[in-house]
């Protein structure tokens, strides 16, 4: 929000929003809460996790790929690949600004992503796209 002060208009209607990212069959979800000051993104356990406005659901690589921007959100929604349940409209209004401001999802971790776990993904983008329905 400091590097990006427009931000703050476009998502001022949404203060206190929850959106789940919930990669499918994981233990574990993401909850990123808007806050213009001071937002957060949690990692919890998937089944005690509370609920959210709006819950994201994917395979881990459809989401590790929007989240890098090298596949669109929407396309991963119309193939059935991503799911959307709730109050879609924080989330629209966050995607938005993000792309209003030459970002991409990166830019929410404020920290390098474990090379462990970028190599795992690095493993599951590689796996032929039938096989991610499994």
């Amino acid at each position: 929000m400091r590097s990006n002060p427009d931000l703050v208009e476009r998502l001022k209607d949404f203060e206190g929003a929850r959106i789940m990212i919930a990669p499918r069959s994981w233990p574990l979800v993401f909850l990123i809460t808007l806050r213009i000051r001071c937002g957060s993104i949690e990692v919890l356990s998937a089944e005690t996790a509370a609920s959210a406005d709006v819950r994201v659901e994917a395979p881990i690589s459809v989401l590790w790929t929007i989240f890098e921007g090298l596949e669109d959100g929407d396309t991963a929604f119309f193939s059935s690949d991503l799911t959307i349940e709730g109050e879609v409209a924080s989330l629209l209004a966050l995607r938005n600004a993000i792309d209003a401001a030459g970002l991409n999802w990166t830019a929410l971790v404020p920290v390098p992503v474990p090379r462990t776990f970028a190599r795992l993904i690095d493993r599951l983008r590689a796996e032929p796209r039938q096989a991610r329905h499994a």
